[in-house]
Formats: structure tokens, sequence, C-alpha cells
């Protein structure tokens, strides 16, 4: 995140921890009534080793999507800016055609077109919500919801 490559932490440990919270009070108080830091410990970094795995798991498949979608977009002939955006979906999934014209320079109808385009080609869902579109990637937001 420091570096810039990450917006927000991948690595979330409460889901683990909410799952076994029976176990993680249980762990807390023997903790706190014995003084002995070993099983807490041990407990704690179970936690965070499952998150790591689940999150590492998570960050493969979402590369894997991406791979596939690239090479989707580029068998069918697309290029340019849909190429572009196809490229950029694992780290902005939800996108509508003002934001993509401002990050891309482009103009609105070319990032409209371009977005049409990938919903097309099955990428990108188009979806209509009190007159505004938005177009989502929807496997790539399942994914990040796992």
């Amino acid at each position: 995140m420091r570096l810039g490559v990450l917006r927000h932490p991948i690595l979330v440990v409460s889901p683990w921890f909410e799952a076994r919270r029976a176990q993680y009070q249980d762990a807390l108080l023997a903790l706190s009534v014995t003084g002995q830091w070993d099983d807490w410990v041990r407990f704690f970094a179970t936690g965070v080793g499952a998150a790591a795995s689940a999150t590492h798991e998570r960050v493969d498949l979402l590369i894997s999507w991406r791979e596939q979608t690239l090479d989707q977009v580029r068998a069918a002939g697309v290029s340019g800016l849909a190429e572009r955006i196809a490229g950029e979906l694992i780290g902005a999934p939800i996108l509508r055609a003002g934001q993509v014209a401002k990050r891309h320079h482009v103009s609105h109808q070319g990032a409209m077109n371009a977005l049409r385009r990938l919903a097309e080609m099955g990428i990108v869902d188009e979806r209509v919500r009190r007159g505004r579109v938005s177009f989502t990637a929807s496997r790539v937001v399942a994914l990040l919801s796992q």
C-alpha cells in the first residue's frame, strides 16, 4: 500500500476469527488466566495463515481471470481502450463511462463504446439504475466477495 500498488489491505483475518468466536474468546480467557502466550500465538498464527492462504488463492483466481479475459479480448481482435479497460477490471470492476473517459483521457462516447464492446463479449454487464449506466465485471465482484 505504501508503494501505491494496493489501495486497500487485502489480508482480512476477521472472518476466520468471527467463524471461531467461541474458540477465540476461550483462547483469550486462557491467556489472561494463565499468562501462557504459546497457545494464543499458535491460535492467532493459524488464523493469519488461513487468511493468507485464502487471499493468495483469491489473488491467483483474479490473475487467472484477467489473463483469460485479455486472451478473449485479443482473440476477438479488440484492442485500444477496451483492451486497457479489460486489463484493469480486477482493480476496478464497477465502472461508468465518465470515470473511464477521465482516467484514459478519452471522450465519454469513446468510453461508452469500449464498455459496450466488453458487454457484448460478456466480460461486463451493463446496468441502468436511476437513469445512470454502469458496467460491472460480475465474476471479479464474486471473486472479491469470497
